[in-house]
């Protein structure tokens, strides 16, 4: 036991006071006049032995009163182990007092029913009141006390520390300062009241110490700064970083600091043995965080137990600033139906919206940028939100978008505590829709595929999604492939090998593929070619054999809807799009395949052995599809997806196809601010020059160089939107939007049992403001502090003197018949 004021134990002289007093204040015997003098002298005797009982209980009481303020007073601090009772000690205490106090009541009932004299029976209850308060704190001091000093014993592994409160302190501050950081309590955020704490703790810090402050918005190396004024300067530099690394890693670098800087100072004490050197420093680990699940690596291994294990001189210190019950309305995720719009066309937007701590109504509002950058209103909707449940809202669809460039968000009209997710942002191009060439052996076996993507001809919509082409399968080798996005080939019976080889550096040049195997007349003319060495070079299947008609036909089975082919059903699915593919559409007739090496297949068929539907296969830069049935109107009998019921989901599933071979689905504008943004161009010949503008409205200059066809932005990670223009250029070419990372949003609170795996129990203490922090710094350096401990035994010990006092000289109950009789 270490005591903090340690001279106050002169105080213990005090103890003797209350034995003069009962000395000097004891009563005198008086005489009494009386005539039965034997009867007397009987009950004089047994009130004098019942008085010494009283005596000793009162004045051992306040002997211990005294005792123990003066022990409290001394503010003594235990070494750190659990000093509660666990449920066996518990068990066994409540035992013993039950058992004391029936047996107690149980005396005294049988006394009762003896109708003894009363003052043989107040002698009696007197007696009998010490020893069972005798016995029953010798059995706890056995069966409990024992058993529980032995397991606090057991918990005390190392010795106590000196206790030199003077001794300088290294310590280092970790900053959590990721964005959720910035929820707002009392008019300051989590982080200005993590700043306020820390900057009064360095005033209690003693003379000559070292202090290292630290965040997790990079990996820069751990170091000590040169004096408490550049430290104070460090803390006044920090601020809410949208790109944050895991508290893990940046913990794990601070502790190498204290690793290399004790081993550093041991060094220096050369002319000393090794086995009798001692650390300059007091070592102390400080982390500033809300304690938000999100900022932990929580599921990684016990590594960082492990070292802090080794380094058993550092103590570690988790200083919470988060609310316990935090309340926020967030948007966690938006959706685009595409993020690459032709001239004119259309755009969906949807959003998720999900409530912390609270419910109700909400309004999401929608806005897109005009020319002159100003947000402009499109559209709100309202959402009843009940607490830790999503809901998603889609706003209607926006149509004759005009570019080059849309930026747009959908946001909260309301504000709350967090705002950093009460808005979300995005940006689509808009650009001429890709050129499609669809190759057939007539004109009439590709209109149904043609109406698919082209609804309706330009004079009645604006909107054209894809510039469609036609050739027949005998121009297909004067055509110039280069100049289109997509080619189909529809019910294509027969190819030269000429012919596949300028398909294949078509494809490997980054062009996109589409078969279709919808004609009988390759049953008659073998496989077409199609298995020929040149085709199978791209071609992501072999064809094996032509199924029959099957008059009720097979379902589809979407798998992996998380591929991108899928993207635009997915983001439909609240429209039912993939349950209307499934269930709705059906084919008779198909071609079995025998998918290629490294072929993906994306949907297969109900049928007996499942039967690759569409199979994909990735050759150089391009990539292509295979679909085993038709897509013509004059063989209906192969399926019937362009006169089902829902013929827009077969209409999504085919718009998908074509953006996905013409890599328009893969040019992506919004990212999170956890990710580097890249951008995509053409390559050139010279090195290129642009200008980027940041939400901040500031610009830098970025260089792409000559025959380079990506641009990285590592450096564009504040949420809002971006720009890049030309340099000397007003229209923008393209941008992009950059949001916080959704598990921000995620305020739930990291719990003992996860800290207990990352740290090791017992490894760290927990405050949530500057007293408690001073309380865990004194229990990690002087052990546990047992002043509350000790004036709690004050409180009982008073409580009992009193009542001992006040019944010291109780009067005796009336002279009963029984008595009387007696006399």
């Amino acid at each position: 036991m270490t005591l903090l004021n340690p001279m106050i134990l002169y105080g213990l002289g005090f103890v003797l006071v209350p034995v003069i007093l009962h000395f000097l204040l004891r009563q005198k015997p008086k005489l009494l006049a009386f005539p039965a003098l034997r009867l007397i002298e009987e009950r004089r005797r047994q009130n004098v032995r019942r008085f010494r009982l009283r005596h000793l209980w009162l004045l051992l009481l306040r002997m211990l009163v005294i005792g123990l303020i003066v022990l409290a007073l001394t503010r003594p601090a235990l070494p750190a182990a659990n000093y509660s009772l666990n449920l066996f000690e518990s068990l066994i205490l409540a035992a013993i007092v039950l058992l004391a106090i029936g047996a107690y009541l149980l005396t005294l009932h049988l006394w009762k029913r003896r109708q003894l004299p009363r003052h043989e029976f107040n002698y009696r209850r007197t007696t009998l009141r010490g020893w069972t308060t005798g016995v029953a704190i010798l059995l706890i001091l056995l069966c409990v006390g024992w058993p529980y000093q032995r397991r606090i014993a057991a918990e005390i592994t190392a010795p106590m520390p000196t206790g030199e409160l003077d001794l300088p302190v290294a310590s280092v501050f970790l900053f959590d300062v990721s964005l959720s950081m910035g929820y707002q309590q009392a008019g300051q955020t989590q982080l200005d009241r993590a700043r306020e704490i820390a900057a009064t703790h360095l005033g209690d810090l003693p003379a000559g110490s070292r202090v290292a402050v630290t965040d997790n918005a990079n990996d820069n190396p751990v170091l000590f700064h040169t004096t408490m004024q550049s430290t104070r300067a460090r803390l006044d530099a920090l601020a809410i970083s949208p790109r944050t690394l895991p508290l893990d890693d940046r913990l794990r670098s601070a502790l190498l600091l204290q690793r290399e800087d004790r081993q550093r100072t041991l060094a220096e004490q050369g002319e000393v043995a090794e086995a009798t050197r001692t650390d300059r420093y007091i070592r102390r680990l400080y982390i500033f965080t809300d304690m938000s699940r999100s900022a932990w690596r929580t599921s990684s291994s016990r590594q960082l137990a492990r070292e802090l294990e080794e380094l058993e001189n550092v103590h570690l210190f988790l200083i919470d600033v988060g609310n316990e019950q935090p309340q926020n309305t967030g948007i966690t995720d938006l959706t685009l139906s595409r993020q690459r719009v032709p001239d004119g066309g259309h755009l969906t937007v949807a959003g998720t919206v999900q409530a912390t701590g609270q419910s109700g109504e909400r309004v999401v509002e929608l806005y897109l940028q005009d020319n002159r950058g100003q947000s402009v209103k499109h559209g709100q909707e309202q959402v009843i939100l009940e607490a830790g449940m999503p809901q998603r809202i889609e706003f209607p669809m926006l149509t004759n978008l005009a570019g080059p460039v849309v930026h747009g968000e959908i946001r909260l009209a309301a504000r709350d505590p967090l705002e950093m997710d009460d808005v979300r942002y995005f940006t689509v191009e808009v650009g001429p829709p890709p050129r499609v060439l669809i190759v057939g052996p007539e004109r009439d076996e590709v209109d149904a595929w043609t109406l698919t993507l082209v609804p309706f001809d330009r004079e009645q919509n604006s909107q054209i999604d894809f510039e469609t082409e036609f050739v027949p399968t005998s121009q297909l080798a004067s055509t110039a492939l280069g100049e289109y996005g997509v080619v189909c080939l529809i019910n294509v019976t027969r190819l030269s090998d000429d012919e596949w080889y300028r398909l294949g550096q078509y494809v490997n040049n980054g062009g996109g593929l589409a078969v279709f195997l919808g004609s009988t007349d390759l049953v008659a003319v073998g496989d077409g070619g199609y298995n020929r060495a040149q085709a199978q070079e791209f071609l992501p299947a072999e064809l094996h054999s032509w199924q029959p008609e099957n008059e009720e036909g097979w379902n589809l089975v979407i798998g992996n809807t998380s591929h991108p082919l899928f993207r635009k059903l997915k983001a439909l699915e609240s429209y039912g799009t993939l349950a209307i593919l499934r269930n709705e559409a059906l084919v008779y007739r198909f071609w079995k395949v025998i998918p290629a090496a490294g072929a993906a297949v994306l949907t297969t068929l109900t049928d007996p052995e499942q039967s690759p539907l569409i199979v994909e296969r990735v050759h150089g830069k391009g990539r292509t599809l295979m679909m085993t049935t038709d897509v013509d109107l004059k063989w209906r009998r192969w399926n019937n997806f362009p006169t089902m019921v829902n013929w827009w989901a077969y209409q999504v599933l085919a718009e998908q196809m074509m953006e996905y071979l013409a890599r328009a689905s893969d040019r992506i504008f919004v990212f999170e601010s956890q990710e580097d943004p890249v951008l995509q161009f053409e390559p050139a010949s010279a090195d290129r020059e642009f200008l980027l503008r940041r939400p901040t409205l500031t610009q830098s200059r970025e260089l792409l160089k000559a025959q380079e066809g990506t641009l990285v932005f590592d450096d564009a990670h504040e949420p809002g939107h971006y720009t890049l223009t030309s340099v000397g250029e007003v229209q923008p070419l393209v941008g992009f939007s950059v949001n916080p990372p959704s598990e921000e949003s995620d305020l739930t609170r990291v719990e003992a049992e996860e800290l207990d795996t990352l740290f090791g129990e017992q490894r760290y203490q927990v405050a949530r403001g500057i007293e408690q922090l001073q309380m865990s710094i004194n229990i990690a350096d002087l052990g546990r502090e047992a002043f509350p401990l000790a004036l709690l035994l004050v409180v009982l010990v008073f409580a009992g003197e009193h009542i001992v006092a006040n019944r010291f000289y109780d009067a005796d109950t009336p002279i009963t018949g029984t008595d009387r009789a007696a006399a």
